[in-house]
């Protein structure tokens, strides 16, 4: 019996399987790169990981950003790298 996904904020740990993830999809991206995109941009980003049964199903990365809303600077999650497992 398959289990319900888990979905939790990735740690610095998840990084290989999120590469490996992404390989699914024929990115050349290394795991450095993608932790440099990740993990260090200068306003910080969010990723949150999907898990069934332990194993990591979906990954979605959001780098923060500073944009004008009415004026006014706000900060906001830009979506990037959205990956579903193709076996699911």
């Amino acid at each position: 019996m398959t289990s319900e996904a888990i979905i939790r904020a990735a740690e610095a740990s998840d990084f290989p399987r999120i590469t490996a993830l992404l390989q699914q999809f024929e990115h050349s991206e290394s795991e450095a790169h993608y932790r440099w995109k990740f993990r260090q941009p200068p306003l910080g980003a969010v990723n949150v990981i999907a898990e069934r049964d332990g194993r990591l199903v979906g990954h979605y990365g959001y780098i923060i950003r500073e944009f004008l809303i009415d004026g006014r600077p706000a900060r906001v999650g830009l979506g990037t790298d959205m990956l579903v497992d193709r076996g699911l």
